[in-house]
């Protein structure tokens, strides 16, 4: 319970343990008022006195679609500095054609808040209040998706010591008579795939996107979307160049009856990359099955083939 304070004045409790519920997620106020405004929450209000600053690109970019002008009279591609006057009058660019900010007086208006990065809001409530309630949400839901990881994680496991078996045992790839180098070569062409696909990807998104057409030149920064692209691409490379090593050591290293397996990780890491790309804005447990099948296998492969080198420094053959 909290004491009552003036109209529309919520508790300052609630604000903690929603931005504690939701850590780095948009946050709407609707009917807010200039006492309520916060960093990191998007409010709504017919009596709010002026627009704030938006530092989301792509929020601007709606902003401006449904209302015609930007909202705090800027340029499209300028996100203001957090702290630093944006108004006319104040050292800013002009504002839109009524002489204010945001819609005309009597809509609804907006103020935007964007956190810096790292940033920890600090709030008047007492320390005795902030132990009670901070710590209870942000475990909570640690908790849940470090158990939902791991239990995509396992399953992707299954999946992978499952094909892999099945590949030793059944043998149905044909590769009798290719050679090692060229095996390994051959089976980096579907993670290659893969990558390929990813630039293509990120080359069109921002051919397309307003935003991001002059962003891979630092002149804009980029869209949540294109970052997204830019994170998975990066990710795919990185283990493409493990995993290409990967498959040539095991290709020279390994008896010809395990080399079956190498078709079979190839298939998987194109697998993997198609589900991490699908899952990854949906989150850590959503993007793990595709991780693990990705790396995972690149892993194992590794490990085996450290092991049967050091087997051949102290002579032992395995066949």
């Amino acid at each position: 319970m909290t004491g009552q304070r003036e109209t529309s004045r919520k508790p300052d409790e609630m604000y903690f343990l929603l931005e504690r519920l939701c850590p780095g997620g948009r946050k709407l106020e609707i009917f807010a008022r200039e006492h309520n405004l916060r960093p990191g929450w998007i409010s709504i209000g017919n009596q709010l006195q002026q627009a704030s600053r938006l530092d989301e690109p792509d929020v601007r970019e709606r902003f401006f679609s449904k209302y015609g002008y930007w909202p705090d009279g800027g340029d499209p591609r300028r996100v203001p500095i957090p702290g630093t006057p944006a108004g006319p009058g104040q050292g800013g660019p002009p504002g839109p054609p009524h002489g204010g900010f945001g819609p005309p007086r009597g809509g609804p208006q907006t103020a935007i808040m964007g956190p810096p990065m790292g940033y920890m809001p600090q709030h008047p409530q007492s320390s005795r209040d902030r132990r009670r309630v901070a710590p209870v949400a942000a475990s909570a839901s640690l908790a849940d998706q470090q158990q939902a990881i791991a239990r995509n994680v396992g399953a992707s496991s299954l999946l992978i010591v499952a094909a892999g078996a099945a590949s030793i045992h059944l043998q149905p790839w044909p590769i009798a008579g290719i050679p090692s180098l060229e095996l390994a070569a051959r089976c980096c062409l579907a993670p290659a795939l893969a990558l390929l696909a990813l630039i293509f990807r990120v080359s069109t998104y921002r051919f397309v996107s307003v935003q991001d057409i002059d962003a891979a030149a630092g002149k804009a920064p980029q869209s949540d979307k294109a970052k997204v692209y830019c994170a998975v691409l990066q990710n795919t490379l990185e283990q493409l160049a493990v995993a290409a090593v990967a498959y040539a050591n095991f290709a020279l290293l390994a008896p010809a009856r395990l080399l079956a397996v190498l078709p079979t990780c190839s298939l998987l890491f194109l697998l993997g990359r198609v589900s991490f790309f699908k899952g990854y804005e949906n989150g850590a447990p959503a993007r793990a099955p595709g991780y693990a099948l990705t790396v995972m296998p690149t892993a194992l492969l590794m490990l085996a083939s450290a092991a049967l080198a050091v087997a051949r420094l102290f002579g032992v053959v395995v066949a």
